[in-house]
């Protein structure tokens, strides 16, 4: 489980593409909190930041695919949107055989070709099922100044470019719930920035994600600027006491005034 939060910014300081993660590793039996980034910058003629959320060995075999494919090529966008797709799909293909095929010593094409012959018709169509319920159960953000998208099961692709900002992992919706109308990506990085932290530290009130926090910026031409965990909770001080709004007193005290018994309305028992 983690959170992984990125925004473009477009101000006329520049364009940039910035990073906000945690560090935390958990699965079913146990959880910890490394010092592991999550951030990976992959490209060679074109800079891109890639992110995850979910099983770390298959978020590395899909990086790892992607780069190898993309080998030689300049890593536009089209190119980058392909790779990955490909490389999320191969991923979980592996699984698949790996988890489900193999030990019965035949491929997915084989299982395809002779399989219901082989197995019978029941036997085949809950095969089947069981291989449609295959999951990675990852998440990757990719982004640069210039884009932003994801990808998810089973090798879907979705865009980010319009609202300028994306989160994935267990307090995605928090996080980006947070960013609804507080970022632009005409505003300037630092403010960006801040409404990243801020995003990131509400997001931490879900179960799974880790207090630490690493933060990236990266321009343009794909210079990377970053803030080490101890720096980014330089600015959680600062939010704590400045950035979240206390319930005026007023408020409270006009509420505790309205409040009262609960009469003239018959109580249904719960059973």
């Amino acid at each position: 489980m983690t959170l992984c939060i990125a925004a473009v910014a477009r101000s006329s300081g520049g364009k940039s593409y910035i990073t906000v993660s945690d560090h935390m590793l958990s699965n079913s039996s146990m959880s910890a909190e490394p010092t592991l980034v999550k951030t990976s910058f992959i490209g060679t003629k074109i800079r891109w930041a890639v992110m995850f959320a979910g099983d770390t060995t298959h978020a590395y075999r899909i990086i790892q695919r992607v780069i190898n494919s993309t080998a030689g090529q300049t890593e536009t966008f089209a190119v980058m949107e392909s790779a990955f797709e490909m490389a999320f799909k191969a991923e979980l293909e592996q699984k698949i055989n790996d988890e489900l095929l193999s030990p019965l010593g035949i491929t997915r094409e084989q299982f395809q070709k002779t399989g219901k012959k082989a197995f019978g018709r029941e036997i085949f169509g809950k095969m089947l099922y069981q291989i449609g319920n295959v999951r990675l159960d990852t998440d990757l953000l990719i982004g640069n100044a210039s884009r932003i998208f994801s990808v998810s099961d089973p090798g879907k692709i979705d865009y980010h470019d319009p609202l300028g900002f994306h989160a994935i992992g267990v307090g995605a919706t928090l996080a980006q719930a947070a960013l609804m109308g507080a970022i632009d990506s005409l505003h300037p990085v630092n403010h960006i920035v801040y409404r990243l932290l801020e995003a990131k530290f509400r997001g931490e009130a879900a179960a799974g994600v880790g207090k630490k926090t690493f933060l990236t910026v990266m321009d343009a031409a794909g210079a990377c600027r970053q803030m080490t965990s101890d720096e980014c909770d330089d600015i959680r001080a600062i939010w704590e006491i400045k950035g979240k709004p206390p319930v005026p007193d007023s408020a409270k005290k006009l509420i505790d005034g309205l409040l009262k018994p609960f009469t003239g309305v018959p109580v249904i028992p719960i059973v």
